[in-house]
């Protein structure tokens, strides 16, 4: 986030107002990615970590990467720069007690950065000096509970002397001739010594008292016993040793000394976690521990119910993530889990709201949804759910997750070549009627599960100089209004088969002869609101006689846009009006109107539809997400999915159990209002640039850590960037920002 302010100033102050959003996400598909594309040096990513201040540390195979949600700092070797990392390729990453960022490499040591100072000081191991570090090439970097830090390498165990910044190093006793001494894993037990991971011969314990290793007399009973002697992590949790390997996990209960299995809530997991080239493994706040593959994904162990979560990029998982080979994996502050792939950056999801359900096509299974771009919905009292898309219509089962795809019965026009499927209506006689972008009606014939044109359509006159149907409309039994774009609206008679125009009769014709009508709601017996391309008309369908609101500039009671996406009528009988311009509410008895856009808190100034919540909430479905409506007091909560925030006109619809189904470009989702909860937590905001007339300043300290400016009279044009760290939804933080001495007022942004 940026801002420029000139001023001559002494002190600064910033104070900080971060996130009015909600906290939610959806499931399958939709983890959002961060990599080159965000500003990361690679998407190879190896380790992942936030630290203390709330910044997301990302090491790759092409140096490191600071994220604050915006962007990334990038830190690399440079040959001329001593206040570089010492190499690119990271391979291990921690925080320790005094707040440093430590970070170790595949070939110049181990790198502590000061985060206050900003200074890196590199340490490589230098021969015929035995208090470096033993090895150049680092595998592991673990601070203990006393504060000591270890470090595992391709040449033994080191501990970090912090009063002379020396190493002290030793070797594990493998016995043979051209043994490699490789600490791969470090973990501390509850009595303070070491479990250590060689990456060749097995497992040892070292207890840093005597300084000694032994190789432990564990107890093997029948396929119990460890999988393999390449161990890559390993985890201590509750008297149990998790280890890691390249051949599957397996437990050590450290009080019995004998291996155990993961024991699962249902067995037919077992394939999930068996065998697998485990990488990482991870243990949360929250017990649940995590597994890193080579291959096989992220899986996640519940502790309490010993339930496991998979995440791949192919299949019906939670999430789907884009590579399958997973490095590293944590969990951050709002309980967003952060995942290091290989080649497909990071990968990032929240898991506490996994309440979308999402749908989407899949070209690898007939059984699945026709189209991703979702363009119209209905939901039926059986479950059954009806869903036009840009190239036909599926008929979904969501308690059988079975489809049934229509597609060559749309043969009118345009409609034989891609039917993009507009509206889809229930009629008074339980008929079911389906309107295309074609210009054509359908009606569904049930015992012969097809669709067919409306009768009287192909010949008629008035039908065939429809080109576009965007909203159908029951004015009265037997009479669909069809709501056009660019001919007004049509009414269908479905006894009769005849058409007529809907014309008013105090006015020029011309105002609904040639209207772009995108949507209909009944006011009364005798009343209905017309949304349109020119406003919002309210029209007497006996006497054909409107009232017509429009915006006309300058106006300090008129509508907010002519170009009218959505209506719906509140529980006090406002008029909510979506429209290309904003929001705007309209009091019937007044005639007054109220309006809303970004600066009230939308995420968008388009509004394609608006939906009942439960209690008095109310829903909106724009460009950028949903907007969760208090109408008391017109508080936004927003709620963004990721690689499905555009969400359009028509793609949204009330479903069964006061759950709401909303569309977008890659599929549908479902969700209950009920289930979505407010993001709580306050990040810490930060400072991650400043600029003296245009030019970043090179100041002592991190700018993260400046209290204070002391600045000459000419350097009085200043740019400020800062982010609050809070990462479930980083686009929709809201931030309030006062320079004292210069503003009077906060300052609202973002």
């Amino acid at each position: 986030m940026k801002d420029s302010l000139a001023a001559i100033i002494l002190t600064l102050v910033l104070y900080t107002l971060v996130t009015t959003s909600l906290n939610a996400q959806t499931n399958a598909g939709f983890s959002e990615k961060i990599g080159i594309e965000n500003g990361l040096s690679s998407n190879y990513a190896n380790n992942v970590l936030q630290d203390s201040k709330g910044f997301i540390w990302i090491g790759t195979n092409n140096g490191v990467n600071r994220y604050d949600g915006y962007q990334a700092k990038v830190f690399k070797y440079d040959a001329n720069d001593n206040n570089s990392i010492s190499d690119n390729l990271i391979t291990s990453l921690i925080e320790d007690s005094n707040g440093n960022i430590w970070i170790g490499t595949s070939g110049g040591g181990i790198n502590r950065y000061n985060s206050v100072t900003g200074e890196i000081t590199r340490f490589t191991h230098k021969d015929n000096d035995s208090t470096s570090i033993s090895s150049n090439v680092i595998l592991q970097i673990y601070e203990d509970s006393n504060s000591r830090l270890w470090v595992g390498t391709k040449n033994g165990l080191n501990l970090l002397d912090r009063s002379t910044m020396t190493f002290q190093s030793w070797l594990q006793p493998n016995e043979c001739e051209t043994c490699i001494y490789s600490v791969k894993s470090i973990v501390e037990d509850n009595k303070g010594n070491l479990w250590i991971g060689d990456e060749f011969y097995g497992l040892y314990y070292f207890t840093p008292l005597t300084g000694t290793f032994t190789k432990p007399h564990l107890e093997y009973s029948g396929k119990n016993r460890l999988p393999s002697n390449f161990i890559h992590d390993l985890v201590f949790s509750k008297g149990i040793l998790w280890v890691g390997t390249d051949n599957g996990v397996i437990l050590l209960n450290t009080l019995t000394q004998t291996y155990e299995n993961i024991e699962l809530d249902d067995v037919n997991d077992k394939p999930f976690i068996e065998n697998v080239y485990i990488w990482n493994l991870y243990k949360d706040n929250h017990e649940g521990i995590w597994l890193c593959t080579n291959g096989n994904g992220l899986i996640h162990y519940e502790l309490d119910t010993k339930k496991i979560s998979v995440y791949k990029s192919e299949g019906k998982f939670d999430y789907k993530i884009g590579n399958d080979s997973v490095q590293d994996v944590t969990l951050d502050t709002s309980k967003n889990i952060w995942i290091a792939t290989r080649g497909d950056g990071v990968n990032k999801f929240n898991l506490k709201n996994l309440v979308f359900k999402h749908w989407e096509n899949d070209t690898k299974n007939s059984n699945s949804l026709v189209n991703n771009d979702v363009r119209a919905m209905l939901q039926e009292s059986d479950d059954t759910i009806w869903l036009g898309t840009s190239n036909g219509l599926s008929k979904f089962n969501p308690i059988t997750n079975v489809y049934k795809n229509y597609i060559k019965d749309f043969n009118y026009k345009a409609d034989a070549k891609k039917p993009k499927i507009r509206a889809i209506y229930r009629s008074k006689n339980n008929d079911l009627w389906v309107a295309t972008q074609g210009g054509a009606l359908y009606v569904f014939n049930e015992k012969q599960d097809k669709f067919i044109l409306a009768m009287g359509f192909l010949n008629n006159p008035l039908a065939n100089k429809i080109r576009h149907i965007e909203t159908i409309y029951e004015a009265e039994e037997g009479v669909l209004w069809l709501g056009t774009i660019g001919t007004g609206i049509l009414a269908y008679n479905t006894v009769t088969q005849e058409f007529k125009k809907v014309y008013p009769k105090n006015g020029p014709k011309e105002i609904l002869l040639n209207l772009y009508v995108n949507s209909v709601l009944k006011h009364s017996e005798t009343e209905v609101w017309i949304g349109s391309n020119r406003g919002l008309i309210l029209l007497n369908t006996r006497t054909l006689t409107f009232k017509l609101w429009d915006y006309k500039e300058g106006c300090n009671n008129c509508l907010i846009g002519n170009k009218i996406r959505s209506l719906y009528r509140a529980i006090d009988n406002k008029i909510w009006v979506g429209t290309r311009s904003g929001l705007a509410i309209f009091d019937t008895k007044s005639e007054q109107f109220a309006q809303y856009g970004i600066n009230d808190g939308l995420p968008s100034e388009v509004i394609y539809g608006i939906l009942p919540g439960t209690g008095d909430h109310i829903w909106l479905t724009t460009p950028n997400g949903l907007s969760r409506i208090n109408p008391a007091s017109m508080d936004f909560k927003n709620v963004a999915i990721p690689r499905n925030n555009i969400l359009d006109m028509g793609g949204h619809t009330l479903g069964v159990d006061e759950t709401l189904l909303v569309g977008g470009t890659t599929g549908f989702s479902i969700f209950n209002p009920k289930d979505i909860k407010i993001n709580r937590h306050l990040p810490n905001v930060v400072f991650t640039d400043i600029e003296v007339n245009n030019q970043s300043f090179p100041f002592n300290k991190n700018v993260s850590e400046l209290k204070e400016l002391n600045l000459s009279y000419n350097q009085n044009n200043l740019t400020f960037e800062f982010s609050g760290l809070e990462f479930t939804n980083s686009k929709l933080n809201k931030y309030k920002y006062k320079l004292e001495g210069f503003n009077d007022e906060w300052v609202e942004h973002g």
